[in-house]
């Protein structure tokens, strides 16, 4: 079985998938600071760089610069990693109203019950008796009337 992208939902619920997308965007804004300072950083070396050879100090100045380009690599690394962090959260903040929309089913016992009612084998009074004993059954005592949603879906 191939892997699961990092960025890939599927099979999520929406307020777990945007826990998760939350997640990605903290870790987004970590390494944003980490730039931050690393360019600060950075910037210093470089004004050390010149500093020194403004001072004829050739042998600091080369030691200031080899700082400066370890320092400029981190910057780098750095900005690849908010790159791909910041294009990973654009993907999957677009898969957030498709996963809405696949959490939402529609209530088994209530589409056999039409489908029964439909063909001519359950009476109105038979469904509506075999709805009020479900609505006995269930652990939490709702009922879609009770929760003030009419439609048949279960969320």
């Amino acid at each position: 079985m191939p892997e699961r992208k990092p960025e890939d939902l599927t099979g999520m619920e929406p307020d777990a998938a945007r826990d998760y997308i939350i997640g990605h965007i903290a870790a987004l804004k970590g390494i944003e600071a980490q730039a931050a300072a690393a360019e600060a950083d950075l910037a210093k070396w470089v004004s050390r760089v010149s500093l020194a050879r403004s001072k004829g100090m050739e042998d600091l100045a080369l030691q200031a610069e080899r700082e400066a380009e370890a320092r400029k690599a981190r910057v780098e690394i750095l900005d690849a990693e908010r790159r791909d962090l910041a294009e990973r959260i654009g993907v999957m903040r677009r898969q957030i109203p498709g996963l809405a929309a696949r959490s939402r089913s529609i209530d088994p016992y209530l589409l056999a019950e039409e489908l029964a009612q439909a063909a001519g084998y359950l009476s109105s009074e038979e469904a509506d008796r075999e709805r009020r004993f479900r609505e006995l059954d269930r652990p939490d005592g709702q009922t879609p009337s009770k929760t003030g949603d009419p439609s048949p879906t279960v969320l």
